[in-house]
């Protein structure tokens, strides 16, 4: 009474990650930048976060870029080793609450393409950003079953990786230096998301029989 353990069991985290970056001039205007990220993470195991980008500069102060990413997130410890059960208070936040030792790490493949310019004696900066961005892995609670908790018939609600989602749209923005200590900022982005993950339902409801979320 009064306190609930959360993880199932004491936790000790190792985590090593580093970062290595170098750019290649291929013409006077011209740029290649490449990075790689490299994590060992305990869930996760040794991941390799490739980045690559490409500037162009036709005329001076008119840029456009090129980039491609694929980074990941590996799963925390909540959505891991996360073990405890609530049989008292709000009917709708009663169940057991878990975690998944196998989750594998969350992965996105970001592309980008950009212009940006300045005028008015480097005082103005506009820009327009067309990206699409692929999540995969996403993890999600999902019900996975039903057990008996004190007499209670509860779900079991466990972080598992059941989703995707596909991301496109375009950012513009601008900025203006007023003074050496003002600048404002006006951004307006545009974003369509499409969701691949799929959920059970059951018309019993959440305390069914059934699965449902």
């Amino acid at each position: 009474e009064g306190e609930v353990r959360v993880m199932k069991e004491n936790i000790g985290e190792n985590i090593f990650a580093g970062f290595l970056q170098d750019e290649v001039k291929l013409l006077d205007n011209l740029t290649l930048y490449g990075g790689l990220r490299l994590e060992q993470h305990y869930i996760s195991n040794f991941k390799v976060s490739p980045s690559a980008s490409l500037i162009f500069e036709p005329i001076e102060n008119h840029t456009f870029r090129l980039q491609a990413t694929r980074a990941y997130r590996a799963p925390n410890i909540y959505e891991s080793k996360m073990d405890f059960s609530l049989t008292t208070g709000l009917a709708s936040k009663r169940g057991r609450y878990l975690g998944n030792e196998d989750n594998k790490a969350e992965s996105i493949d970001s592309f980008e393409l950009g212009y940006q310019n300045l005028i008015f004696k480097n005082r103005v900066k506009g820009l327009i950003n067309f990206f699409f961005d692929n999540t995969d892995n996403i993890i999600e609670h999902r019900h996975v079953r039903n057990e008996v908790i004190s007499g209670q018939t509860l779900p079991v609600m466990q972080l598992i990786n059941s989703g995707e989602s596909k991301a496109k749209g375009v950012e513009i923005g601008a900025e203006l230096l007023l003074t050496k200590q003002i600048t404002t900022f006006l951004n307006y982005t545009f974003q369509e998301v499409e969701n691949k993950g799929v959920i059970s339902v059951a018309p019993t409801g959440r305390f069914g029989e059934k699965f449902a979320p």
